[in-house]
């Protein structure tokens, strides 16, 4: 899911040090002191469609010292050429790491915290088990559609009302 965000705003959500660039900002910007031992991942489009992979401690629920990187893009190379600048043994200290199902963010995951479990978000599998209950209800609504035509088909043959 995308969500629009006004970049100077997310600046100041980050609590990033003051002075920070957006040329910073728009290449990648890691803070070591916020890693805990449970994170999230995810893409945000920040502005004007540019991409971001955010990593987050889930530890701090959103408040002050929540934001552990911002990079631009989601291509893992890149994420992960910008991670691997946080030293090994604070990467290797994270237990889990909540991301949604994107292939770049599991291979982020993997190759920056070797030690953490990844947990898919309730959010994206809640969306498939939705998804899949809705494509099991129209096939069995198709079936019904089709059974009625039949019997009014079957009616209208045998000179019988419907």
């Amino acid at each position: 899911m995308e969500r629009n965000f006004n970049i100077n705003t997310k600046i100041k959500l980050a609590t990033l040090k003051p002075g920070i660039s957006l040329a910073t900002l728009k290449i990648g910007y890691c803070i070591q002191k916020n890693i805990t031992e449970k994170l999230s991942i995810d893409e945000a489009c920040l502005s004007k469609g540019e991409l971001y992979t955010i990593v987050t401690s889930k530890v701090v629920k959103g408040r002050e010292n929540t934001i552990i990187a911002i990079v631009k893009g989601t291509k893992s190379e890149t994420v992960v050429e910008h991670l691997s600048k946080l030293p090994k043994y604070l990467r290797n200290k994270v237990k889990e790491i909540t991301l949604d199902m994107a292939g770049s963010m599991k291979q982020i995951a993997k190759r920056c915290f070797v030690n953490a479990t990844q947990v898919i978000d309730r959010f994206h599998v809640q969306k498939l088990a939705s998804e899949a209950l809705q494509n099991i209800r129209i096939k069995h609504r198709w079936i019904e559609m089709d059974n009625e035509n039949n019997a009014i088909t079957h009616a209208k043959c045998t000179n019988k009302t419907y």
